[in-house]
């Protein structure tokens, strides 16, 4: 397939817009607020009040919709709370009766909050990719739970927070996706859309294209669409696909490249999204060319993972229905790989797999009673803890990104189906054909499909990055270096291995700065 001309640059707002000046911002700028509670008395530094994020409506019963949080100090108590959801990073920590909070966690190590690792915790990250429920590397440091309102008073903290788990909708087919169609478009109809400050970042699956379907079909087209170019090994499927039903709708479309340096780019990633994962990489030039645009973007988090997740299987809903999540924890948590090699034996000692195991099945246990319960867990952990980074700690720093399958009827909806009226993987592909059958034959982009060529100089210096990283401080706690560079080298050399180096590169970097920060908190004390 042809790739459409690229859109030219939008005309940047005024010198006196506020949006102007919008940029990515370092860890050193993130707001944090620290209070000390002693002998009677409370001592406090940093920001007092602080609203992140977007609150997009204020319902009639007084609870606010959006992508949100905030802390409030009031001289007397710090209350933290967030969106039903919990989507927006927000990080506290506390130790006897100090407490430390910010959107960033290199901000609250820096400040001072306590930084032992978390070793159940980085048992499951570092073999699924993704921490589950309000996990983060350092066992002080947690997520805002969803639907939060957490009181500290008097050095004393008390968390509250609530899992939404709907009650089941049973619907004939055809009955659920023309009330799927119905509450989208509802849901798009409530965002203010004004089409010349629209760009909608568009792939090749099926939530941005619902995006983009309903917005050309209710009159708002966005000035354009733009996809970011995968890095290889992968595919061009979503440039391709993209392009295309761009194309179709007579919208211009813009293609950005990825940096010559895809090791930096993980770094930067990794600060701007907290080592809380290690993808989101890609995001970083749609981030740099919105910067200082005054933009809206629409983000299609959460749709097929509430519609139609290549999660959900007929295994899966049968071990939840056994009630067997040992089984379940062992299916998710994926393989060893690299890790026996590259971490110090003590600490894969300590973070070995039955401890992970554990953990997992914790979690899941949380999600048994939901309608779908694959999707209720697929939902509140990779969905809310991984994918949501990309939008709300990366590109919501420089646009306003809605997010309209977060819509409150649209998601209390599809939570209420059951997984078995999904598990055929069919639901939100008909959905769109049903309600937008002018454009059904556009196809969608293959998963997973690796490029023919994998791009051989870029794995070498993606390794050789890597690797020269690894040796500038050749000792440290969490990284064993030679078995590192060792194994670069070799999946560097293979065609048939490139995937190796990005995985091991990816791994190298998320451990180095981990290293790092936990060093930091370590040499404070």
């Amino acid at each position: 397939m042809s790739v459409a001309e690229p859109a030219p640059a939008a005309s940047p707002p005024s010198a006196a817009s506020p949006r102007a000046a919008r940029r990515l911002h370092p860890w050193t700028e993130q707001p944090f607020f620290h209070a000390r509670f002693a002998a009677g008395a409370v001592e406090t530094r940093g920001t007092p009040h602080c609203l992140l994020g977007r609150v997009a409506s204020v319902r009639a019963d007084g609870e606010r919709d959006g992508v949100f949080a905030e802390w409030t100090w009031d001289g007397a108590a710090l209350t933290l709370r967030n969106d039903r959801y919990g989507f927006f990073p927000l990080f506290y920590a506390v130790r006897g009766g100090e407490i430390w909070v910010s959107p960033s966690i290199h901000r609250l190590v820096a400040e001072g909050a306590p930084a032992a690792l978390d070793h159940a915790a980085l048992a499951v990250f570092l073999r699924m990719g993704g921490f589950v429920g309000e996990d983060t590397p350092f066992a002080a440091v947690r997520h805002l739970p969803p639907r939060a309102t957490c009181t500290w008073r008097a050095g004393r903290l008390e968390v509250r927070g609530e899992y939404l788990i709907a009650r089941p909708q049973p619907l004939r087919l055809d009955a659920a996706m023309d009330a799927y169609a119905e509450l989208f478009r509802d849901a798009m109809r409530r965002i203010d859309v004004d089409p010349e400050r629209t760009l909608l970042p568009l792939t090749g699956g099926r939530d941005s294209r619902h995006i983009l379907l309903e917005l050309c079909a209710s009159g708002r087209a966005p000035r354009g669409c733009v996809t970011d170019r995968p890095f290889p090994p992968k595919a061009d499927d979503d440039v391709e696909v993209a392009a295309l039903l761009a194309g179709t709708l007579g919208l211009p479309h813009l293609v950005l490249e990825q940096p010559a340096s895809r090791f930096a780019a993980e770094r930067e990633k990794n600060e701007l999204t907290h080592l809380c994962t290690v993808e989101h990489a890609w995001a970083l030039p749609l981030a740099r060319y919105l910067e200082g645009r005054g933009l809206t973007i629409h983000d299609g988090i959460a749709g097929d993972t509430l519609s139609q997740s290549q999660f959900l299987n007929p295994q899966r809903l049968a071990w939840f229905d056994a009630g067997d999540f040992d089984a379940l924890a062992e299916d998710l948590l994926g393989s060893d790989g690299y890790l026996p090699a590259l971490l110090p034996p003590a600490l894969h000692a300590a973070l070995a797999r039955p401890v992970g195991l554990a953990r997992l099945r914790q979690e899941l246990e949380r999600h048994a009673h939901a309608p779908n319960p694959v999707g209720s867990f697929r939902f509140y952990n990779r969905t809310r803890r991984t994918i949501s980074l990309a939008p709300h700690a990366i590109l919501a720093q420089v646009a306003r990104v809605e997010t309209p399958f977060l819509d409150r009827e649209l998601f209390d909806f599809l939570s209420s189906l059951p997984g078995a009226l999904l598990v055929d993987g069919r639901f939100h592909t008909d959905t769109i054909a049903r309600a937008y059958p002018a454009h059904a034959h556009v196809p969608y982009e293959v998963k997973h499909r690796r490029a023919e060529r994998t791009g051989a100089v870029h794995f070498l210096r993606l390794g050789a990055e890597a690797a020269v990283a690894a040796l500038r401080r050749p000792r440290g706690e969490l990284l064993r270096r030679a078995p590192l560079v060792a194994r670069l080298a070799r999946a560097a050399a293979r065609p048939g291995l490139h995937a190796d180096v990005a995985s091991l590169a990816h791994l190298a970097a998320y451990l180095l700065q981990l290293e790092t920060l936990a060093h930091v908190g370590s040499a404070r004390g």
